[in-house]
């Protein structure tokens, strides 16, 4: 299994960590817990080796995972 490297990583983080919290903030009410979420989101991402049609579909995947991440 390839996982990616530290470039990609720090990409994603930076591109989408604030907006992760953001979202799993609103339907928590936890830091802590949004914290959580936003951890286990891209460890999905990075162990599932997810590749993407567009950054649009990553976006879309991404969000879509928050959302439905078990409360």
């Amino acid at each position: 299994m390839d996982l990616m490297d530290e470039f990609q990583a720090r990409r994603l983080v930076n591109t989408y960590a604030d907006m992760i919290l953001r979202i799993s903030y609103q339907y928590l009410k936890q830091t802590y817990d949004a914290e959580d979420i936003c951890q286990t989101v891209f460890l999905k991402y990075i162990t599932n080796n997810m590749t993407f049609d567009s950054i649009e579909h990553e976006k879309a995947w991404i969000i879509r995972t928050a959302i439905s991440y078990p409360r």
